[in-house]
């Protein structure tokens, strides 16, 4: 157990501290959380609007999972990144392609479906593929409900969507089904 974390070890791990709201974590995302990390599944995606603490519950995870769960803060074992870093960064940083593949829990935050260059998105479906046949958890924020994107000419959006919305594989939470917790009480984490 890890209970003492310094800002360079969180930095590391794509968490800054001062970024992290000091408030409760909801119940109802915590417990999907929860059963997702005792699943046999590898994908987790929580869809929804803005004010459902999608990226809060992100945050708040990677420090539990740091300060209780890991041996030494490091990014392979988890990693927290907003999607736009990954797509500005990814396909020139090997570094980060090398965390994004082989961290044991990868907390990607804020995935959109952009027009951004076909190459970044057959990386990154390279990428969810791999972290698939490794059984390596990943933890993926966004607005979008991914089974929008199933339908229409085959792209690598669809590729992608296909992985996240299959229920052998994945676990879908719609938070604005619970409404916007910004005003109702949590636990803490």
């Amino acid at each position: 157990m890890n209970t003492h974390l310094r800002e360079e070890d969180l930095k590391q791990c794509g968490i800054e501290v001062e970024t992290v709201p000091p408030v409760k974590v909801p119940k109802e995302m915590q417990e999907t959380i929860k059963n997702f990390m005792r699943s046999g599944k590898v994908f987790l995606v929580l869809y929804g609007p803005p004010g459902t603490y999608k990226t809060t519950t992100l945050k708040k995870l990677a420090l539990y999972e740091l300060k209780n769960r890991a041996p030494a803060p490091n990014p392979f074992y988890v990693y927290y990144t907003k999607f736009a870093r990954l797509a500005k960064h990814l396909l020139e940083d090997q570094e980060l392609h090398e965390i994004v593949l082989k961290t044991r829990l990868l907390l990607i935050d804020d995935l959109t479906f952009l027009s951004l260059r076909e190459a970044f998105w057959l990386e990154l479906f390279d990428i969810l593929d791999e972290r698939y046949e490794k059984k390596r958890k990943t933890i993926i924020a966004t607005n979008h409900d991914p089974a929008e994107y199933l339908t229409g000419q085959v792209s690598m959006f669809t590729r992608i969507a296909s992985r996240l919305c299959d229920e052998n594989l994945s676990t879908l939470y719609e938070t604005q089904k619970s409404g916007s917790f910004r005003n109702r009480g949590g636990t803490e984490w």
